[in-house]
């Protein structure tokens, strides 16, 4: 009786002929899974500019930092280059505007380089997992879709998981009252003849 309830469980309810046919089982219900990587995915969605820009959970810390000075160097880099290029200059100022621009072309490499050592491996790991978790997605849904097709052509399987699990809670009851008077049969036995060699013994005296 057990061994059958367990197996037409483990079955999901769908009663295959015979433990070995399963192509009536019941496709297991990944709703819960699909949630939370929905969730995981939207908080990615949400952090994927944060490594680029410093902010989020990446603000303070080395790539955030990275992120924060090349950004600042690459407006100083703009503005620089914006002034050497510029029509309305003398000479001198021309020569000053290029000075400026070459070392603002040094810190702007410089930051580059940094950010690539720091930066750039929490935003390529930050895309790979999003991307794991966009495939993961799309698993679940489909099994999900699966499941409710599976649920359309045998709308009697949630019936009979009910009935199983209440069938299986009496099963469990009635082993542990079975167990709990096993175990307080030997002790009334023994209290019993604790009380009669009691009694004996007061007759005697």
């Amino acid at each position: 009786m057990v061994a059958h309830l367990l197996w037409e469980q483990e079955a999901g309810g769908s009663s295959p002929p015979s433990p070995t046919q399963k192509s009536r089982r019941q496709p297991p219900d990944r709703s819960a899974d699909l949630d939370r990587s929905r969730q995981q995915l939207g908080a990615i969605e949400q952090d994927r500019a944060d490594p680029y820009a410093g902010d989020g959970r990446w603000a303070g810390t080395p790539a955030g930092d990275a992120a924060t000075a090349l950004r600042r160097a690459a407006a100083e880099h703009q503005h620089a280059s914006e002034l050497a290029n510029g029509g309305d200059l003398s000479v001198w100022a021309r020569h000053k505007a290029r000075h400026r621009l070459s070392d603002a072309s040094a810190r702007f490499e410089a930051a580059v380089e940094v950010w690539e050592r720091t930066g750039r491996p929490e935003a390529d790991g930050l895309e790979a997992y999003g991307g794991r978790l966009v495939v993961e997605v799309e698993q679940l849904h489909q099994a999900q879709q699966a499941r409710q097709a599976f649920l359309v052509r045998h709308p009697e399987v949630p019936y009979r998981m009910a009935e199983l699990d209440r069938a299986m809670a009496d099963l469990v009851g009635q082993h542990q009252a079975s167990r709990a008077a096993a175990i307080a049969r030997p002790l009334s036995v023994r209290l019993g003849r604790s009380h009669a060699c009691l009694d004996l013994r007061i007759s005697l005296t």
